[in-house]
Order: C-alpha cells, then structure tokens, then sequence
C-alpha cells in the first residue's frame, strides 16, 4: 500500500553560502512576495560520462542544476565548465558519497533546506568494484551505492519535497534479470563482481517500479534510463574482456546526455510513469524486476538494513 507522504513545514531558512530561501506552504504555494522560480534537476553521479553529459544537454536547456558528487573536488571542475558554457545558467554543488548512509542523510538533509523543490531527480551514479569492499557501515559498497544510497535518498527526498507539484525520478539503468540472493544481499557468503554488479542494477529495478506504483496517482514519476553501451569509466575494474567490448561497441556520452535529458524534461512525457526508455523509445523489462512481491520484498529488506545504520557516525 502506498504510504502518506508528509508535507514540509513552512517558513524561511538560512543555509550558508545560500542566504535565507522560502519554503513552500502546506499548500505547495510559495510565500508571498517570493517569485517562484523553475525548480533545478538533481543529478547523482555528476562527474560520471552519462551524467556530466545529461547536465550538459539541461544546461542548454537553460534548466537550473545541483549536481551530487562523492567528493567537492571532483565535482568543482564540472561546475566550472557548465558555468564557464552556460554563465546565464544556475549550477550548485552538493557532496555525499551514496555508499555511505550517514554521508546520503547529512546531504540530504541540507539539500532540502536549499531545494524545496525539485524538476527531476536522476540517478546517475553507479560502481563496479573487482573485489568485495565494506563500506564503513559494513554495507557492501556495490549494493549499497547503487540500490541503498539512491533508495535513501529517494525516500527522504519524498517525504521532505513539496509533493504538490510534479518532480520526475529517473534511474540510469539496465534491462537485468540477475536473481536477488534476499539469504545474501550483503555478498558476504559469495561475491562474484560482474554478477554483484547486476544484481545491484536489477535492485534499482526493483525500487524505480515500487515508486512508480506509489506515485499511480501523480503528480511525481518513476522511471528508468537505459543509454546502451557507453563508453564511462564505470568499467575500468571489469574483466578486460568487457572492458574491451565496451571500447569496441560503445558510443560516447553526448546521445545519451540528451535523450536522458528529454526523458527528464520532456511535456509529452509529463504523466510517463512506470516505464523503461531505452534511449527515447519505450523499451521492455523482464518479468522478474515486475514481480510486486519481489519488489515489496526488496523494499523492506532494504528498510531493515538501513535501519542498522542510524546513527552511524563512519
């Protein structure tokens, strides 16, 4: 059953290097005398090849950014370059690393006091890792920065977002089928990278059409990018075979910024929910990632496993 999501509070907050910004009322209107500007699109994993492209191709659509990157740094020399393209275009940058719950909860939290609104939320950031890492909440980093992190972020996102008006959710994914091992999501019995890495995929799956079923009566939406084979650094621990693979066959990032930035912008697309694009054609999922009682599964089970790392200091 869908959950009752709770509205923000009123008032007026200072965030520093942001000033004093309104938030909206329980009404979704902002406070008078306050003009009510477009909302910015979020973009997780912004220093990735699909990211840094899709924050290109909405810069030239003059659309607001906050970019989420694991480390200031590394996102300080994307917002340079947007900034330096797009000067007439707002570009903000927050940090937090997605694998790590205290770092999504921090960031998230100071997100909303200077986003009470977003236009999109587009998950970008992904990892594949050769050898099984622990996060410092002893999370596997995988599972935890390509389902748990973005699940958190989501959720808070949701419950602290104006919910009156239309925000659009969209996963960079995969069409994957790769079994949940529900006994193990931790890969703490097995750990085999590339079938880890799918699993992790198809859990993000999983999550985008939980939401998409919660969010059936509008106006916010659920739905999932897959950009083909695209040449990214998301590979470089992969056996070589499928490092070579993707040199061969993939294409550069640009066509998939754009299609991923119409997805996310598009008036046509406004109800959309729910579906899978494969680049701008609505594309199919395997039976497994539609399976309501897996999705409801995953989502619990995700719920209990974050439940462990409240108050987690890292």
């Amino acid at each position: 059953m869908a959950r009752d999501w709770p509205t923000p509070a009123r008032g007026r907050v200072s965030v520093p290097g942001y000033g004093v910004l309104s938030k909206p009322d329980s009404a979704g209107a902002v406070m008078a005398g306050v003009p009510d500007p477009e909302p910015p699109y979020l973009i997780t994993g912004a220093t990735g090849a699909v990211g840094a492209a899709v924050a290109r191709a909405l810069a030239r659509e003059r659309k607001p950014l906050v970019l989420w990157t694991r480390t200031r740094t590394g996102g300080q020399s994307v917002c340079e370059t947007l900034r330096a393209e797009f000067p007439d275009v707002a570009v903000r940058l927050v940090d937090g690393d997605l694998g790590h719950m205290s770092s999504v909860r921090k960031t998230a939290a100071e997100l909303e006091l200077v986003c009470p609104r977003l236009g999109a939320i587009i998950h970008c950031a992904g990892v594949l890792t050769r050898l099984r890492e622990e996060t410092p909440e002893g999370l596997e980093r995988m599972f935890a920065t390509n389902h748990l992190g973005p699940f958190l972020l989501t959720r808070m996102l949701c419950e602290r977002l104006e919910r009156a008006r239309p925000t659009r959710i969209v996963f960079v994914s995969a069409a994957s089928a790769a079994p949940i091992h529900f006994e193990d999501l931790q890969s703490r019995r097995t750990f085999r990278a590339l079938p880890a890495f799918a699993s992790s995929k198809t859990a993000q799956l999983l999550f985008a059409f939980a939401l998409a079923r919660r969010f059936s009566s509008g106006p916010w939406t659920s739905n999932v990018f897959f950009p083909g084979v695209v040449r990214s650094g998301l590979l470089r621990e992969a056996p070589w075979i499928v490092r070579a693979f993707s040199r061969a066959v993939g294409s550069a990032a640009d066509r998939a910024g754009d299609s991923l930035a119409w997805v996310a912008t598009a008036a046509s697309l406004a109800s959309a929910n729910g579906q899978f694009f494969e680049g701008t054609r609505i594309g199919s999922t395997p039976d497994y990632v539609q399976d309501v009682g897996r999705q409801e599964r995953l989502w619990e089970a995700s719920e209990r496993i974050l439940s462990t790392t409240q108050g987690h200091a890292g």
